[in-house]
């Protein structure tokens, strides 16, 4: 019998609540040595680690052998023996590596990018994280620990689909956009999990002056976009409880300080149009990943799980929700959501941008409003309230709608927070965006 890292730490945390040290008797004595005899024991569990749990070398040097493959791997808790044997398995996989390439030119170039990148790695292939789908992030940060070097190739990870996506399904079809938002608009879903939200229209397509019937580019532009708002789509504690998630697993820095921002006629036709370069936002976000279990939270899952509904868009098609904090003198310039470089990817486009507001604005003006310049609406930020409007066109959901171009207003007072996410054609894939 072996004292386990966390059962020496209790041993440890008794020990200095009772103050034995001070009450000098036989029986406290005969304590001691029997924690002391456990500390011995656990001191040589090293060696007979290796043989209780059928292990090929010494825990210590198995620990030291897998940092070749990345971050040291931590080994504590009830799961102890299942991640020594995927740190045993993934130094067997290593060391034969060659065995699973076809190709033996893009082995050394593949390992060299195939490292465990998160210390729980290995307790979490333990434990079948490995297996389960969707979980875009143990094929990236923890391949080694996963057998799964080969998805390094991002060409075996995410084989391209064709601008014309005929592999996978498309969530919306040429002329589902329109009937995606006419549902919306007169249907709010009454399942579980649902709230008693209020639909707004701020801009909608409409039948006036159309004389063109067959959908296409020319009857798209004759008519506005769509843009409505959700009043209540999160309770006030869903709301408040989102900022905490945020505060709890930190904030980063936006990742685009400084950016050449170039107008989309110059991606869509090659001429540049007008090129600045400019700070194009600012503020900080709270990535809700794998990595840190925000991902797999229960609001989280449950506010995906409403977007879905409302939308009828697949849960998988969507982006990991991104909690956002504006303060002060922070702004998101003019922009478009539509990534041009993902049409025809795994994930296609995306279709749909779903954006809500966790805090109210407490002044007449203290910014942080929701511009769309082109439609010349704005959305002042409303606590629960959501915005949804598309990044592409009716007729052909994989070209972008530039009439949708939007901006984030300098905050001038307090902070804004809000939370995002991005809806796809297809299954989104965070390893192959």
């Amino acid at each position: 019998m072996y004292a386990s890292e966390r059962e020496i730490e209790l041993i440890c945390f008794f020990l200095y609540n009772i103050n034995i040290l001070s009450r000098p008797n036989v029986s406290y004595i005969i304590i001691i040595f029997f924690f002391l005899s456990l500390l011995h024991s656990s001191a040589n569990c090293q060696c007979a680690c290796s043989e209780q749990f059928n292990l090929p070398m010494p825990m210590n040097r198995l620990l030291k052998a897998v940092k070749k493959y990345g971050v040291p791997q931590e080994v504590k808790g009830l799961e102890s023996q299942e991640t020594l044997t995927v740190i045993s398995d993934t130094l067997t996989y290593m060391e034969n590596i060659s065995d699973h390439f076809d190709d033996l030119s893009v082995v050394d170039l593949l390992t060299s990018s195939c490292k465990n990148l998160d210390k729980r790695c290995s307790f979490w292939a333990g434990i079948g994280e490995c297996n389960k789908p969707g979980n875009e992030y143990m094929r990236l940060h923890c391949a080694p620990a996963c057998q799964e070097c080969n998805l390094m190739d991002i060409q075996t990870r995410c084989p391209s689909l064709g601008v014309d996506g005929n592999i996978m399904p498309h969530a919306l079809v040429p002329g589902g956009l329109n009937t995606m938002f006419e549902r919306i608009v007169l249907n709010v879903p009454t399942e579980d999990n649902m709230v008693d939200y209020t639909v707004n229209i701020l801009s909608r397509p409409g039948e006036s002056n159309v004389n063109i019937k067959e959908e296409s580019f020319f009857r798209d532009f004759a008519q506005p976009p769509w843009l409505i708002t959700l009043d209540n789509f999160l309770t006030d504690k869903e709301a408040n409880d989102l900022i905490e998630l945020g505060n709890n697993h930190g904030y980063e820095v936006v990742p685009f300080e400084q950016v050449e921002q170039t107008d989309m006629l110059t991606n869509m036709l090659g001429i540049e149009v007008n090129s600045v370069t400019s700070q194009q936002c600012t503020g900080k976000i709270s990535w809700c990943t794998y990595g840190d279990d925000c991902r797999t939270d229960t609001l989280i899952e449950k506010i995906r799980d409403r977007i879905s509904k409302v939308t009828g868009i697949p849960v998988v098609n969507s982006e990991h929700l991104e909690i956002v904090k504006y303060e002060v003198g922070d702004y998101y310039r003019k922009h478009n959501d539509y990534i041009l470089s993902q049409q025809g990817g795994r994930a296609g486009s995306r279709v749909l941008s779903f954006f809500v507001y966790l805090s109210d604005d407490d002044d007449d003006d203290g910014g942080g409003n929701l511009n769309f310049p082109t439609l010349k609406k704005k959305i002042r930020p409303k606590k629960g309230t959501a915005v949804l409007w598309p990044t592409v066109r009716n007729s052909n959901p994989t070209d972008v709608d530039l009439r949708t171009d939007y901006e984030i207003e300098d905050v001038k007072h307090g902070t804004v927070y809000s939370v995002a996410t991005w809806l796809h054609l297809h299954e989104y894939d965070f390893g192959c965006t």
